[in-house]
């Protein structure tokens, strides 16, 4: 059952790169009945999102041609990053060209290769923003212990201060400038990234296994109420520092983890 509808967030989903060490498009790789495209779209659908953006560049037109989102009750569109091999920012920026002359309260973005990323991390990031206490909070990160992950939400009023980027800047120049409120979830899978075909098939079993737990309880909905008890282990980066504040060589190596 999908949440309060979020006609002012948009989700913006990365699907650009060239998948050198996939040897294939990452938006294609299947879990279960979805590709890790389509998964990225129904959690936003089941969050209550109302438009989504999907940058494509390598093999755009395969991934273009295997899927169809119309029908769904959100607005689905493709921006084109023609800069293959481009670094990610580029991407970002494609999709928020799409985005900025719409009337948006905050943008989510989120790299397609987060499979286990759930409807439940999207709301918590939308409600944290809803909640916050002051206009300052403009960054809003994901944590499961003390680890930062994706999706990353962002107030629209920085988006035409993403587009300014040059292409040899990133958003973490950005985000060092703004202060960050980092939103706890008991969801592991917002660290969990796939670049080669191990990590696929690994996560992917994980993705069935919560599946199955699920159909089981008769739940339409995927995600480990508890992690400690998900059906499979997701082996987890060692710990960062977390940071207070901006900018420090901490919150620096914490964005390393943001892969954009």
């Amino acid at each position: 059952m999908a949440m309060a509808a979020n006609s002012k967030t948009a989700l913006v989903i990365l699907t650009a790169g060239k998948s050198t060490r996939m040897g294939e498009p990452k938006a294609l790789l299947r879990f279960g009945k979805h590709t890790a495209l389509e998964l990225a779209v129904h959690n936003a659908i089941e969050a209550g999102i109302q438009r989504a953006v999907a940058v494509v560049g390598h093999r755009a037109e395969e991934i273009r041609a295997a899927h169809s989102f119309t029908g769904l009750p959100l607005t689905f569109q493709w921006a084109l990053n023609l800069n293959i091999g481009s670094p990610q920012i580029v991407s970002l920026q494609a999709g928020l060209k799409e985005l900025q002359k719409l009337s948006l309260d905050a943008f989510l973005f989120q790299p397609v290769d987060f499979p286990l990323v759930t409807a439940a991390d999207l709301q918590l990031l939308i409600q944290a923003f809803q909640r916050r206490s002051s206009g300052s909070e403009r960054i809003f990160i994901p944590s499961y212990e003390n680890r930062r992950g994706h999706p990353v939400l962002c107030d629209a009023r920085l988006i035409e201060a993403f587009l300014k980027l040059p292409p040899d800047r990133s958003a973490r120049d950005l985000f060092e400038q703004h202060q960050i409120t980092y939103v706890e979830t008991g969801n592991p899978g917002v660290l969990e990234d796939m670049d080669t075909r191990e990590d696929y098939l690994r996560l992917r079993e994980i993705y069935l296994s919560w599946k199955r737990a699920s159909d089981q309880k008769g739940s339409s909905r995927i995600h480990p109420s508890d992690p400690k008890k998900a059906p499979a282990p997701i082996p987890l980066p060692a710990p960062l520092h977390r940071p207070e504040g901006r900018g420090g060589p901490e919150e620096r190596q914490a964005m390393d983890q943001l892969k954009i």
